[in-house]
C-alpha cells in the first residue's frame, strides 16, 4: 500500500512537470487593436494530441460604464505599441453568486469568479499554433461560441476550447456580453433602447 502512494504521488510529480515544461508562450500576434502574446499548451484528449494557443481576455469593446453603461457597444482605443499578455480569463459579466457557481461546477475552467461591468473581453483558441498556421498557409474555419444561460447568467470562461479547437481543427472564439438588467434594460425610449447583450454579440463578431 506505501509503495502504491509512493508511485501515485511520483507520477503527479511527473505530470505537473510535463505540463509546466509544455506551457510556453505563443508567437506575438498583432491585431487590430495591438499585439498580444498568450500561452500555447500541449493538449491531449485522448482521441488525438496537439499544440493549441490560447489567448484568453482580449477586450473587444470599451467598458460598459458610466456613458456607455446602457448603450450600445463601442470600438475599443487599443493599448498602443505594448504587448498585452492573453493569459487570463477577463472578469465575468455582473451575475448573482448562485448563477456563476453553476458554470463553475459545469465547466471545471473557471478558477475566479471576480465580475465587473467592464466584462467584455473574448477568448481565442488556435490549433497547430500561430506560427504553423503561418507557415504553411492553412485557412481555418472560425467558430464562435456564446455561452448559454437565458442572458442573466454565464461566461465566456465557462467552455474548454482547447478540446473542441483540436478536435475540429477550428479557431474556437469565446466571449462574455451583458446580461440581466445591465444588459437588457429599456425604456422604451432612445435613451435606453435595451438589447445591449446582444449589440456585444454582434460587435464580437
Amino acid at each position: 500500500m506505501a509503495s502504491n502512494k509512493v508511485l501515485g504521488a511520483a507520477c503527479f510529480c511527473i505530470l505537473v512537470q510535463i505540463q509546466v515544461v509544455l506551457c510556453t508562450d505563443t508567437p506575438v500576434v498583432r491585431t487590430n487593436l495591438g499585439r498580444i502574446v498568450g500561452d500555447r499548451v500541449q493538449v491531449d484528449t485522448g482521441a488525438s494530441m496537439g499544440i493549441v494557443d490560447r489567448f484568453l481576455g482580449i477586450p473587444y469593446a470599451k467598458p460598459p460604464v458610466g456613458r456607455l453603461r446602457f448603450a450600445n457597444p463601442e470600438q475599443h482605443p487599443g493599448w498602443g505599441e505594448s504587448i498585452r499578455q492573453a493569459k487570463q480569463f477577463g472578469p465575468h459579466c455582473p451575475q448573482p453568486d448562485s448563477y456563476i457557481s453553476t458554470y463553475v461546477n459545469l465547466g471545471r475552467t473557471i478558477t475566479d469568479i471576480r465580475r465587473d461591468e467592464d466584462c467584455l473581453f473574448l477568448n481565442v483558441f488556435v490549433p497547430r499554433g500561430v506560427d504553423v498556421l503561418r507557415q504553411m498557409g492553412v485557412p481555418l474555419a472560425i467558430l464562435i461560441n456564446f455561452h448559454s444561460g437565458a442572458f442573466v447568467a454565464g461566461t465566456g470562461a465557462t467552455f474548454n476550447g482547447d478540446i473542441l479547437a483540436l478536435e475540429c481543427d477550428v479557431v474556437l472564439v469565446s466571449i462574455n456580453y451583458r446580461l440581466g438588467f445591465l444588459g437588457f434594460f429599456s425604456t422604451g425610449t432612445d435613451e435606453a433602447r435595451g438589447n445591449y447583450g446582444l449589440y456585444d454579440q454582434h460587435w464580437a463578431i
